[in-house]
């Protein structure tokens, strides 16, 4: 039960996995779409990085305008016969040699804080951090940096036997009960989604004389439970349920 979110490093970085820097949540806490969860080993250098791009395009935007007044200035001489529209000619490509700079100056920084991003990990929906998966100084692992809950909204994927998966409708009313009892209030919700492929789900015989255990066919049907009940069962993430179709 509960619908679970495995948040992964930025793929985007050109040297691989990054390490953790800082882990800037627990285990059990809350927090809102958006908020900073972790940050990468990477914004060291790509914090420099943007310090150098900073100083270099306001050196250019220095002389620009220097060279732009000066040109300025040759212009109208050149008009009056001082300078030679030769001169003049040589400025107006200074300037436009600066101005080309300064272009291929600010796309560099635009694409140095486009990776600056990938240096932090944030919450893409509201939820409560349900694991942490790997540590400051840790490079994440195929599992992941840490579990996510959409714990405002919670629901329940329920395996469905093939043979009465034509009686289930979206939008049917469920109940539901928890099957070890780590809830006692039964819940109620309703079909959002029919899985459109087929599963296994292994049966065990209770007889131990079986020659073997088998497969049964099932199908994935998500029942959204009720938002004002939501709230009983925001920390039961993964509990099993039995449902009720209505």
């Amino acid at each position: 039960m509960g619908n679970v979110h495995v948040l992964a490093p930025p793929a985007q970085i050109a040297d691989g996995i990054p390490r953790i820097a800082s882990l800037r949540v627990e285990e059990g806490q809350r927090v809102r779409q958006g908020q900073l969860l972790a940050v990468f080993d990477t914004i060291d250098r790509v914090n420099s990085q943007k310090n150098l791009i900073a100083a270099r395009i306001a050196s250019i935007e220095s002389q620009a305008r220097l060279l732009e007044n000066e040109t300025s200035r040759y212009r109208q001489l050149a008009q009056q016969g001082v300078f030679s529209q030769a001169d003049l000619q040589i400025k107006e490509l200074k300037l436009l040699e600066l101005k080309s700079q300064l272009r291929e100056a600010l796309a560099e920084r635009k694409k140095i804080e486009t990776e600056q991003q990938y240096s932090y990990l944030r919450a893409p929906i509201a939820g409560t951090i349900l694991k942490i998966l790997a540590q400051p100084g840790e490079r994440p692992g195929a599992r992941g940096v840490m579990e996510l809950g959409a714990t405002d909204q919670m629901m329940a994927v329920i395996q469905v036997d093939e043979d009465n998966i034509r009686h289930i409708q979206l939008g049917e009313r469920v109940s539901l009960r928890s099957e070890n009892k780590s809830f006692t209030k039964r819940l109620n919700g309703h079909v959002t989604k029919i899985a459109l492929q087929v599963g296994n789900r292994k049966q065990l015989s209770p007889d131990p004389r079986a020659d073997s255990d088998r497969e049964a066919r099932t199908i994935d049907v998500e029942v959204t439970i009720d938002p004002d009940q939501s709230a009983l069962v925001s920390n039961l993430t993964g509990a099993k349920v039995v449902a009720i179709f209505e």
